[in-house]
C-alpha cells in the first residue's frame, strides 16, 4: 500500500480552481495527492484544448493511458482513506468518458470516506454528478433523477464563492436537473430539496442562464421574503460564545444576487437581519450589492467602510484568514468600476479616494495570489495569445473572475493616470496600468481587456504593437460586438497617421456603413449608442483632412442626422418652450443657399432632456436624469465639431452660431470657451484672453485651453498687452501653464505643448529647448486626426 498523509495546504488551492505547483510538476517523491492531481491536470488541459470531446480527438486519444495511470493509484491506496476516494471517483469520472458506465457505477458504490473541509465538498458533488452520468448512460431515468436530488441534498450549506471548485460540480448538477426538471415551479423545488437556500440557489443559477420564467420568477419573489422574514423573526442575536445565524446570512447573500428583488427590498432585509447578527459582512456585502444596483453613491463609501472592518476584525480574529477571499475581492471591484465610472472627471477628493482603492485592491491580489501559489505573468505576445492558449493553472471560472479585476485594476489605473491630479512620469503607472491588462488577458482571453491594451498601446505611442493586436482581434470578435466596432475605429485612427490616408478613409467608410445596416436592421443597445456617434465624428475628421473642410460640412447633416436616431428617445423640441429661433433667422448671414440649407437641417436638433423630468417646485429646480445629462455633452461635441468646420471654412458667423448652441444644449464649458477664444483669436485677442481665462477658470488644466493660450501670447501683437512688463507677464504665465500641463498625462502626449514650450525656452536661451523640440517632433510621427482616447 502506498504511504498517505494528511490534508495539506494544497486543499485551499484547489478549492479556489488553482491547480497548485507541486502538481504541475510532480517530484519523484510527489505525494499520492500532487500525483492524482497532476494526472486530472493532464485531463483539463486536454479538455481545454479539445472542449467537444470529439471522435478520434485528443480527449479519446489520450484516455486510455489516463484510465491506466489513474487505476494503478486506486489499487494501491487503501479504500479506508479519503484519498482512496478522490482516486477512485476521478477514474470513475475517466470510465464514463470512455462509455464504461457498469465499471464505474461498481467503483462509486466503494467511495465512502470523504476528506474534510473544501476539498471534501468538491468530491461528494463530483461524486454524484458521475453518478448521474452512469445512470444516464445506462438508461435508468428513476435513478437519474434521486442521483441528482441527493446531490443537491447532500451538503448543508451553499458553497461560497471561494469555493469554485465546488460550485462548478454544483452548476453541473443544476444543468442535468434542470434538464431532468424543466417546468418544476418554486414550489415543486422547494419539496425536492432538503435545505432551502438551494432553492434561491438553483433559481439564481435559473437566472443567470436565462431560463428562469415569469411565473417562477414571481413565485420567487415572494417565496425569498417570507422565508427571510420568517428566519429573521426565529433568529436570536448571538451571545458572546455564539456565532451568527450562517443560514439567515447565506439566505440574504443569495438575495442580493436575485434578479428577482429590487435594491430597496434587499436593503430592507439586510437592515432586519443586521438586528439579528454580530459585525456580519455578509450582510453588509449583500448591502453594498443593492447600493450599487439603486446608484447610492454617497451612502456606499460610509457602508464600505464598515465592511471592511468587520472583514478585518473576522481576519483577525481568525489567524489572519478569510472567510470568504474571492467575495471580498469581487466587493472591491464593484465599487470600483461603480465608483469611477459615475465619479469621473475627478475632484481632488475622489482621487485621493479611488487611488486608495485601487491600491487596497492590488494589496488584497497580491495576498489572493500568495494563499493561491499563483504567479502573475505579462511577458507573453498579446497578439498571439488570441490564438494560441495559455497554460492551464487555474479553472476556467476562477480566470474569468481575476480577468475581470486586473481589467477593471487597469482601467482603474489608466483613468487615474489621465486625471489632472496626477504627475505623470514616463514609465511609471502606465506600466502598472498595461501589465493589469496583460494579466486579465493570460488568466482568460476577454476580448475587452486586449481592446483596453491596444487602446492603451496606440495612446502609449507603440502603434506597431496595437495594430498587430487590432488586426488579430478584429478576426476573433463578433461583427455585431461593441469590441469590432471600436477595433475598427481604433485601426482607423491608427491608419490616419500615415501622410496618405486613403487606408484610413476605406475603413471608417466600410464601418460607417456597417453601423448605418447594424442601426437598421438591429436594436442599439446602450453603450453602442456612443461608439456609433465617435465613429461617425471620426468620418468627418479624416474626410476634413484628406478631401478638405468643403467636404467635411457636405458630411455634416449625416452626422446630425444620426445623433437624432441614436438618441430620439431624449430629444426634446425647444420650439414646445417656446425658446427656438426659426432657423431662417438663425442663419440670415448663411454664405449660400447650400450652405443655410445645411444648417436648417442641423437646427432641427434642440435641447437634450428626460421626457419624465420631474420638477421640484420647493426648490425651483429641475432633476434630470444624468443620462440626459451626459448625452447633453455629447450633442455639445457635436456642435463644437461643426464650429470647427465653420471655422475652417473661414465662416465666423457661422462657427459661433454652432458654439452657441453647444452653449444651449448643455451649458458653458470649457471646451465651448475654447472654441470661441480660437474662433476670435485673430481678429478680436482681448475677447479672444478673455474666453481663454473663462475656460481655465472652469477646468484648470485643460490643455487645449493651456495650448490656445500660450498661442495667442506668443503670436499677439505688443499693441494688444498694456506694456512690456504685461506681455512678460504673460508670457510667464503661459511657461507655467505649459510646464504644469506636461506633467500631466494628456498634456505630456500634446505635441503642441512641447513646440509652444521650444518656443518659449528659445526666447530664454534654455537648455531645455532641444528635448521640447525633439518631443514635439516625437508626438507628431505618431498623430492620427483624432486622438486614440476617443475610441
Amino acid at each position: 500500500m502506498v504511504n498517505v498523509r494528511e490534508l495539506p495546504l494544497v486543499d485551499e488551492q484547489r478549492a479556489l480552481g488553482v491547480w497548485p505547483r507541486s502538481a504541475l510538476s510532480p517530484a519523484e517523491n510527489a505525494s499520492v495527492l500532487d500525483q492524482l492531481l497532476s494526472i486530472e491536470h493532464k485531463l483539463a488541459v486536454l479538455i481545454h484544448e479539445d472542449p467537444l470531446m470529439e471522435q478520434g480527438g485528443m480527449v479519446e486519444r489520450a484516455l486510455p493511458e489516463l484510465l491506466e495511470e489513474s487505476d494503478c493509484f486506486v489499487k494501491s491506496i487503501d479504500d479506508k482513506n479519503w484519498e482512496y476516494s478522490l482516486a477512485a471517483t476521478n477514474l470513475a469520472f475517466k470510465m464514463v468518458l470512455h462509455r464504461r458506465f457498469e465499471e464505474a457505477l461498481g467503483l462509486l458504490q466503494s467511495v465512502k470516506a470523504f476528506p474534510p473541509d473544501r476539498f471534501g465538498k468538491t468530491l461528494v458533488y463530483k461524486k454524484h454528478y458521475v453518478l448521474f452520468t452512469v445512470y444516464n448512460g445506462l438508461g435508468d431515468v428513476a435513478r437519474v433523477k434521486s442521483s441528482l436530488v441527493d446531490g443537491i441534498n447532500a451538503l448543508a450549506s451553499v458553497p461560497t464563492a471561494s469555493e469554485l471548485e465546488t460550485t462548478r460540480w454544483l452548476t453541473l448538477i443544476y444543468d442535468a436537473f434542470y434538464d431532468n426538471f424543466t417546468y418544476a415551479s418554486v414550489g415543486d423545488v422547494d419539496k425536492l430539496l432538503k435545505h432551502k437556500n438551494f432553492v434561491i440557489s438553483y433559481f439564481n443559477y435559473q437566472s443567470s442562464r436565462g431560463l428562469l420564467t415569469e411565473e417562477n420568477a414571481k413565485e420567487l419573489r415572494l417565496y425569498i421574503v417570507q422565508r427571510a422574514e420568517s428566519l429573521i423573526a426565529s433568529t436570536s442575536f448571538p451571545k458572546a460564545n455564539e456565532v451568527n445565524n450562517h443560514e439567515l446570512e447565506e439566505l440574504i447573500d443569495l438575495a442580493s444576487l436575485s434578479s428577482v428583488l429590487s435594491p430597496s427590498r434587499v436593503k430592507s432585509l439586510v437592515e432586519q437581519a443586521i438586528a439579528k447578527t454580530y459585525q456580519s459582512h455578509i450582510l453588509m456585502r449583500a448591502y453594498i450589492r443593492a447600493l450599487v444596483a439603486e446608484k447610492s453613491y454617497g451612502e456606499l463609501k460610509s457602508v464600505l467602510e464598515v465592511y471592511e472592518a468587520y472583514v478585518h476584525a473576522f481576519y483577525e480574529q481568525n489567524k489572519h484568514k478569510y472567510l470568504d477571499i474571492v467575495s471580498i475581492i469581487q466587493i472591491q471591484k464593484l465599487v470600483l468600476d461603480y465608483g469611477l465610472k459615475h465619479r469621473v472627471p475627478l475632484n481632488f477628493e475622489d482621487y485621493r479616494y479611488f487611488s486608495d482603492r485601487v491600491a487596497k485592491l492590488e494589496e488584497l491580489l497580491k495576498e489572493f495570489y500568495t494563499i493561491a501559489g499563483l504567479d502573475k505573468f505579462s511577458q507573453f505576445d498579446v497578439a498571439q495569445s488570441l490564438t494560441t492558449p495559455n497554460n492551464v493553472v487555474v479553472d476556467e471560472s476562477l480566470g474569468k473572475i481575476l480577468a475581470g479585476v486586473w481589467n477593471t485594476l487597469g482601467n482603474a489605473t489608466w483613468t487615474l493616470i489621465n486625471d489632472e491630479e496626477y504627475i505623470y512620469s514616463e514609465n511609471s503607472s502606465t506600466v502598472k496600468a498595461l501589465e493589469h491588462f496583460k494579466h486579465s488577458i493570460w488568466l482568460h482571453t476577454e476580448y475587452e481587456a486586449v481592446f483596453n491594451y491596444a487602446k492603451t498601446t496606440a495612446i502609449l505611442g507603440n502603434i506597431k504593437e496595437s495594430f498587430k493586436i487590432v488586426k488579430t482581434l478584429l478576426q476573433n470578435v463578433s461583427k455585431t460586438s461593441s469590441i469590432y466596432f471600436q477595433s475598427c475605429h481604433l485601426l482607423a485612427l491608427i491608419l490616419s497617421i500615415e501622410e496618405n490616408k486613403d487606408e484610413a478613409y476605406k475603413v471608417i467608410g466600410f464601418l460607417s456603413s456597417e453601423v448605418a445596416e447594424f442601426i437598421e436592421t438591429s436594436p442599439i443597445p446602450l453603450q453602442l449608442r456612443d461608439v456609433f456617434l465617435q465613429i461617425k465624428m471620426t468620418q468627418l475628421a479624416i474626410i476634413q483632412s484628406l478631401l478638405g473642410p468643403e467636404q467635411a460640412l457636405d458630411s455634416l447633416p449625416e452626422l446630425f442626422a444620426l445623433f437624432h436616431k441614436l438618441y430620439s428617445d431624449f430629444i426634446v423640441s425647444n420650439v414646445a418652450n417656446g425658446d427656438a429661433p426659426s432657423p431662417e433667422k438663425s442663419h440670415k448671414h448663411s454664405l449660400s443657399l447650400a450652405r443655410t440649407q445645411t444648417l436648417q437641417k442641423i437646427q432641427k436638433i434642440k435641447t437634450i432632456g428626460r421626457k419624465d423630468h420631474k420638477e421640484k417646485t420647493a426648490q425651483q429646480q429641475i432633476t434630470i436624469d444624468p443620462l440626459a445629462v451626459a448625452i447633453k455633452q455629447k450633442l455639445q461635441q457635436v456642435w463644437l465639431l461643426a464650429a470647427n468646420i465653420y471655422y475652417q471654412l473661414n465662416l465666423p458667423v457661422e462657427a459661433e452660431e454652432a458654439i452657441v448652441e453647444s452653449e444651449k444644449c448643455y451649458r458653458p464649458t470649457s471646451d465651448s470657451h475654447v472654441a470661441l477664444a480660437l474662433l476670435t483669436l485673430d481678429k478680436r485677442p482681448e475677447l479672444s484672453f478673455k474666453e481663454f481665462d473663462s475656460a481655465l477658470l472652469l477646468e484648470k488644466l485643460s490643455i487645449p485651453a493651456v495650448v490656445g493660450y500660450a498661442q495667442l501670447v506668443l503670436t499677439a501683437k505688443e499693441s494688444v498687452f498694456i506694456s512690456e512688463r504685461d506681455q512678460l507677464a504673460a508670457i510667464s504665465r503661459a511657461k507655467i501653464l505649459l510646464e504644469t500641463a506636461s506633467e500631466t498625462f494628456a498634456g505630456a502626449h500634446t505635441s503642441e505643448v512641447w513646440w509652444l514650450l521650444s518656443l518659449i525656452y528659445e526666447r530664454f536661451n534654455d537648455n531645455r529647448l532641444k528635448g521640447s523640440l525633439w518631443k514635439c517632433v516625437e508626438l507628431e510621427e505618431i498623430r492620427p486626426v483624432r486622438s486614440f482616447t476617443v475610441v
